[in-house]
């Protein structure tokens, strides 16, 4: 037999959930709160080892805090000895050893490569630094060469040209002077041939060069 309810909506009674809706759809609740406690358990769990992880490197870097001050330390005072030294290294750049230059330089006036070849001695001697990008400075010098002879004059201006000291040289003045009556009584020779003379050093870059090349060639011979 069909029954139809023809009473208005307010009035009918209430009809009961079916089962089988019920069950599914407090099966897909449980489902999704189990999986909103597993989402909120593995998301604690994960922020709780990060902030682990960050203890364990805060640990870490405050116990390696004297050793990174040291670090530092270390780095500032080579940073201050670096600076000193190219400091050095800039003066060496443009710096003559002018004790040695002087040595050098009076063993050629005293001591001619062959003896007796000349006979000279000096009035005066001065030198400088220019360091420009033509020459490194100079020596200037004046004197006498003993004898009549301007050869030997020419002899003394030779071996100055041609020893190791000049290497280091660019220029000398051509060797000229004028023949004077010697001062004094009863002495040889009676005159003698005034000079002077100046030597240019060769510029200090080009000086560097060829002392860092000879460095380097020494050490190859070691």
């Amino acid at each position: 037999m069909i029954r139809v309810n023809l009473l208005p909506q307010e009035y009918r009674k209430a009809e009961a959930t079916p089962l089988k809706q019920f069950f599914a759809t407090a099966g897909a609740a449980v489902v999704a709160a189990l999986a909103i406690v597993a989402w909120v358990t593995v998301r604690f769990g994960v922020l709780e080892s990060k902030r682990q992880d960050l203890e364990n490197v805060k640990g870490t870097v405050k116990s390696q805090e004297e050793q990174v001050k040291a670090a530092k330390d270390l780095a500032a005072w080579l940073g201050e000895y670096k600076n000193q030294y190219d400091k050095i290294d800039k003066v060496t750049e443009s710096r003559l050893v002018w004790s040695r230059k002087m040595d050098e330089f009076w063993e050629i006036v005293v001591s001619p490569k062959v003896p007796g070849r000349y006979e000279v001695w000096l009035k005066t001697l001065g030198c400088k630094v220019q360091n420009t990008q033509k020459v490194g400075g100079d020596i200037q010098f004046a004197g006498v060469s003993a004898g009549p002879q301007m050869f030997k004059m020419s002899d003394f201006h030779e071996d100055l040209k041609t020893s190791d000291m000049y290497k280091e040289f660019a220029d000398i003045t051509y060797p000229y002077g004028t023949r004077e009556p010697l001062p004094g009584q009863n002495r040889e020779p009676t005159e003698g041939w005034t000079f002077n003379f100046t030597m240019l050093i060769k510029p200090f870059k080009e000086l560097n060069e060829m002392r860092a090349k000879a460095a380097l060639e020494a050490a190859g011979k070691k």
